[in-house]
């Protein structure tokens, strides 16, 4: 590293000074964090189906229940609204290509009191990355969808053919698992630095 010139890149991440801050909470089991004396939350977190080991958090107290989805696969929509002990309450739809995963929020324990209504969220973070005023009605392909159109692509070529495919991040390691058991052949990663 040379903060000087401007180079901030390192081989080796370093996180060692972190360990006392960070600790690993189990899927799905809601679990007490005390942010000071006297004062605890409830975070819950959930399989986001956006890249492996993405999730989203529901942080829960004083009475308030947070949703932080983070990137997920999805659009959500207000679907319902009516007035239930004088205050409003909306009832959130999440619409996805991949049906299975709805269903599995839908029916989990922990968010049950929500999805019936019994409880509100007060506050929803989504992440926007592709949300735009022009096109907001943008519709993306499912995971099963992409993998199945990049495979029938794939295909038309001769089975001699070597294929590079970058991807500039993580998330892509369903497509090489597909890519690698529909074409009975093994899926070379390589690192580039």
């Amino acid at each position: 590293m040379n903060f000087a010139k401007g180079i901030l890149e390192s081989r080796k991440q370093h996180y060692k000074h972190l360990a006392k801050l960070l600790r690993p909470i189990p899927l799905q089991v809601p679990t007490k964090i005390e942010l000071m004396p006297g004062n605890t939350i409830k975070v819950t977190l959930f399989d986001a189906n956006h890249c492996p080991g993405s999730v989203m958090f529901l942080v829960e107290g004083d009475g308030k229940a947070i949703l932080y989805t983070g990137d997920i696969r999805g659009k959500a929509t207000i679907t319902q609204s009516y007035k239930h002990d004088s205050r409003s309450v909306f009832l959130l739809t999440i619409s996805l290509a991949e049906s299975w995963w709805v269903q599995s929020l839908i029916r989990n324990p922990v968010l049950i009191p929500y999805t019936m209504g019994d409880r509100r969220l007060d506050t929803i973070y989504f992440d926007t990355t592709f949300a735009t005023k022009s096109d907001i009605h943008q519709v993306f392909p499912s995971k099963a969808e992409g993998i199945r159109e990049l495979l029938s692509k794939i295909k038309g070529y001769p089975e001699d053919t070597i294929f590079y495919l970058r991807s500039w991040t993580f998330g892509y390691e369903d497509v090489w698992l597909a890519l690698s058991a529909a074409l009975g052949t093994k899926v070379g990663c390589v690192d580039p630095h």
